[in-house]
């Protein structure tokens, strides 16, 4: 099969489920097309992504950064024969498009589509994309299969808030791809019927995390680690007040960055725990997973947005679990579909520090609770969220799908 994917920016570092799903498609002897408005740094992304040669894949027509030069050049593309049509015409549309439709990224996208091949399917990564892809792939007149994953954000903190500018993408799309169950009860709210829902979670490759019991150190020293965007779904200030409210001997590293970093440091200076943090920024794979391997438990202490933004389940709990270490989550979206409770790890109220410091209290100090908590984790990610199956189902739902669009 010939396949599509329509992403923001390729390669991402903080979108391994990309990458995944990506690779494990060719791997099974697929096709694959990547169209992303947003070239990401090459340089720092993961190694699969040289190997499998993903940047040549890439066919979206580069957006220039200068808008004389933008401008120049979809003038260009537009006066080759066949380029007016009604994907174009779609995309330059302001009552479609609004103030969008003036930095011509959605005309770029009809553009990129003009002279691309039939797909059996086309898969638009996030439900944001979906309000413009799906009315340029059904523009095209070929009879393709459109789906649109819902990883979280994009619903909550998009679609849902604002239904009306994404009324064809819910009539009209194909099938729908939440990565849990309680994102498909949201689109069930908005009106789409279940049999246009498929509940598809984001996988991780298991067999690439090592299982490591955890042990307690000999000094009595608790390391806690955090991988992350320091935005405020993330929930970090909760985990810097309950830091103060546990032993000095608990120590916390956090691997990522974001628009609250400053912000958190200055509140981690305020509670007296800077000498206990260590921010180490974003960092490549290689180094998360050996700090995936140094640390105790991962704490992932998610909340609700103020503007609606939401988890769907986060990744980096799969590979914690997958490591066998312990987390401590949140009753947050998703969350609660991977972790159970007081077996593969402990849930805390959100926006709630003394709850989250009660709950990480109670894992440190029964030691023994650690590796039957990291059994259990690995077990459900194997079972449940391992890639190489999910992609496996995903082509056979792709094939399903291609299949009943040609009869």
């Amino acid at each position: 099969m010939r396949i599509a994917f329509f992403t923001d920016v390729f390669p991402r570092l903080s979108n391994t489920f990309i990458i995944n799903q990506a690779t494990g498609l060719i791997d099974l002897g697929h096709e694959l097309d990547i169209y992303a408005p947003g070239v990401g740094d090459f340089g720092r992304a993961h190694e699969v992504v040289g190997e499998y040669d993903l940047a040549g894949r890439m066919r979206h027509i580069p957006i220039p950064e200068s808008k004389g030069r933008r401008l120049l050049t979809a003038a260009r593309h537009l006066a080759g024969r066949g380029s007016w049509n009604r994907g174009t015409l779609l995309a330059l549309n302001p009552l479609l498009q609004g103030r969008e439709a003036l930095s011509l990224g959605p005309l770029y996208g009809a553009l990129s589509l003009n002279n691309a091949p039939r797909y059996d399917a086309i898969h638009v990564q996030f439900a944001k994309l979906g309000r413009l892809v799906v009315p340029l792939a059904r523009a095209r007149g070929l009879d393709e299969p459109v789906l649109v994953a819902v990883r979280g954000a994009d619903l909550t903190r998009h679609v849902s808030r604002n239904p009306a500018r994404y009324r064809e993408m819910l009539a009209s799309t194909d099938m729908f791809l939440p990565v849990s169950v309680s994102l498909k009860a949201l689109l069930q709210d908005l009106g789409v019927p279940a049999e246009r829902i498929r509940v598809h979670h984001s996988g991780i490759q298991v067999q690439k995390f090592a299982f490591s019991p955890r042990q307690p150190a000999p000094d009595g020293t608790v390391q806690l680690l955090f991988i992350g965007r320091l935005t405020e779904k993330k929930g970090v200030r909760y985990l810097l007040e309950a830091l103060a409210n546990l032993d000095e001997r608990v120590r916390l590293t956090i691997l990522g960055d974001g628009e609250e970093r400053s912000g958190l440091e200055e509140l981690a200076g305020r509670l007296g725990v800077s000498g206990r943090v260590t921010w180490r920024g974003s960092v490549p794979q290689e180094e998360v997973l050996r700090e995936l391997v140094a640390a105790h438990i991962l704490v992932a202490p998610s909340v609700t947005a103020a503007d609606g933004d939401q988890e769907g389940i986060p990744n980096v709990l799969k590979e914690a679990m997958a490591t066998g270490m312990p987390v401590v989550s949140t009753w947050h979206s998703g969350v609660p579909e991977l972790v159970e409770d007081g077996v593969s790890g402990l849930l805390a109220a959100e926006r709630d520090s003394v709850d989250l410091a009660r709950k990480l209290q109670e894992l440190i100090d029964r030691p023994e609770r650690w590796a039957a908590m990291g059994a259990a984790g690995r077990e459900v990610v194997s079972q449940r969220f391992d890639s190489d199956r999910l992609n496996r189902e995903l082509a056979k739902l792709y094939e399903e799908l291609s299949s009943r669009r040609r009869r």
